[in-house]
C-alpha cells in the first residue's frame, strides 16, 4: 500500500506546468448531462486544468465542437460530433472505461410511467421498466 503525504494528490494532479501531470494513470469520473457536448467537452482545450485532466489539445477537435455547438441542423450537428468522437478516440487521451445509462427525452403526449420529475428519474434509467405507451 502506498501512503500519500497531505496534498500530495493534489500536486499530482496539478497542471504540468505547475509540476503535475506526472502519472501514468488517472482514473476519473465525471458526468455532467448526456448530451455528446458534455462527454466530448473533456477533450476541449479550453478546459485544460479544470475538466480536461489529460492536458490534450487538438485545434480540429475544438474546432469541431465549437462548430457543434451552435449547430441547429440535426443530420450537421451528428456529423460533426461523430466527427469529433473519432477523433478523440483515435487519439485517445482519455480512454471511457464505461458510460452511463442515461436518456435525454421526456414525453409525456405518447409515453406515459415517468418517474417524478427529480434527477434520478429524469437523468437516469429508473422509470424505464415502467415505461409505457399511451
Amino acid at each position: 500500500m502506498t501512503q500519500l503525504e497531505t496534498g500530495a494528490l493534489g500536486a499530482r494532479t496539478a497542471a504540468p506546468a505547475n509540476g503535475g501531470g506526472g502519472w501514468d494513470l488517472l482514473v476519473s469520473s465525471t458526468w455532467l448531462s448526456p448530451t455528446p457536448h458534455d462527454i466530448l467537452n473533456l477533450g476541449n482545450s479550453k478546459g485544460i486544468g479544470t475538466n480536461n485532466t489529460s492536458y490534450w489539445r487538438n485545434d480540429k477537435f475544438d474546432s469541431l465542437l465549437s462548430e457543434a455547438d451552435v449547430t441547429v441542423d440535426l443530420a450537421k450537428s451528428k456529423q460533426l460530433v461523430d466527427e469529433a468522437t473519432r477523433l478523440i478516440y483515435t487519439q485517445a487521451p482519455y480512454i471511457m472505461l464505461c458510460y452511463p445509462f442515461l436518456l435525454d427525452a421526456h414525453r409525456t403526449d405518447c409515453i406515459q410511467g415517468w418517474g417524478t420529475e427529480d434527477a434520478v428519474s429524469m437523468w437516469g434509467y429508473f422509470p424505464f421498466d415502467r415505461l409505457r405507451p399511451v
